[in-house]
């Protein structure tokens, strides 16, 4: 076989190799199969001081149930009472609670914040305003509905976080990022995004290929 012959095949196997890579990443795209992201992390808005569902304000935490994402941070914010708000877990080690704000929140701008790494059920109470078996787990669901000032946060590994319900408008803006749909609406756009960058590469490198193919002579048989 000629040169050119040689290099008529070799054109239309690539063509054909290309044709295959195109297909795959596409296919990944749509899929969600070859292309993996991480979860992302998101920051959940607890007010101190309101209504839990409301958002008047009251010796309570709003919203007093959530559930989030291993990873994610709990943004606890003052919304009222000067007096304060203390936030403090019901588990312990060695009689220390495993963690708490390291002062009441007494006023605007005031927050505490806390990431949780493992996945369970963790309870807390503010220590002015509520006692810590009421925070026990046995007994938190009864709490949050007699409306004393206790919550109660589940954490999973499945999926970005979310909340049982929102206190306000503001727990959009403190996020981190964007949770539920819209969490996974963004991870779509970035598999897509980088699904397309790996195309215009291939591309790329195909057409530049050719060209130095089509510019150089033939051998001679």
């Amino acid at each position: 076989m000629s040169a050119s012959g040689i290099g008529i095949l070799a054109r239309r196997g690539l063509r054909h190799t290309r044709g295959v890579l195109i297909a795959l990443i596409v296919g990944a795209a749509a899929g969600g199969l070859a292309i993996v992201t991480p979860a992302i992390a998101a920051t959940w808005t607890v007010q101190a001081g309101q209504t839990n569902g409301g958002t008047t304000a009251a010796d309570q935490f709003n919203a007093a149930v959530i559930g989030i994402n291993t990873g994610d941070t709990v943004h606890w914010t003052w919304f009222s009472n000067p007096f304060g708000h203390e936030i403090v877990s019901f588990s312990q080690t060695g009689g220390v609670p495993d963690w708490q704000s390291p002062a009441p929140l007494t006023g605007p701008g005031q927050f505490y914040d806390h990431t949780f790494t493992t996945n369970g059920t963790f309870t807390y109470y503010c220590s002015i305003h509520a006692l810590r078996s009421d925070a026990d787990p046995a007994n938190i669901d009864a709490s949050i509905a007699a409306g004393k000032m206790v919550g109660k946060i589940t954490v999973t590994s499945t999926d970005v976080g979310g909340v049982a319900s929102l206190p306000d408008a503001a727990v959009l803006a403190r996020s981190t990022t964007a949770s539920g749909s819209g969490g996974r609406s963004m991870r779509f756009f970035v598999v897509a995004a980088g699904a397309a960058v790996v195309t215009l590469l291939v591309m790329a490198g195909w057409r530049k290929w050719r060209a130095r193919t089509a510019d150089s002579p033939p051998d001679a048989d």
